[in-house]
């Protein structure tokens, strides 16, 4: 049932490093969440700090769903966020991914 999970939004700097430059909108793509067996129910979206996961996004979205975006946000620039995917299938069970950390950059 696990899955991988990506920010849409931001791009790879030369570093390696993941950079965004709005401090407003997000997004996020995720696939590989599957369970054949009991299938998926829905998923929940969340955006936030290493620390605080669900801090700036926390959304329930169907099970059909494979993107996300997320508008008038307050991100802070020079901060790191990552998106966190948990998958929940029809027994109930739970498993979650996060995508790597990107960095707000806006100068």
């Amino acid at each position: 049932m696990a899955g991988t999970v990506y920010s849409t939004s931001s791009v790879r700097a030369d570093s390696g490093l993941l950079f965004s430059g709005s401090v407003s909108d997000a997004s996020v793509a995720w696939t590989g969440f599957v369970d054949q067996e009991s299938h998926l129910s829905g998923f929940v979206v969340c955006l936030g700090t290493p620390s605080t996961p669900c801090s700036e996004v926390n959304a329930a979205v169907p099970s059909d769903t494979v993107t996300y975006s997320a508008t008038g946000l307050s991100l802070a620039d020079g901060s790191d966020y990552m998106w966190q995917i948990s998958a929940t299938n029809g027994a109930g069970m739970q498993v979650q991914a996060v995508s790597e950390a990107f960095i707000i950059d806006v100068s």
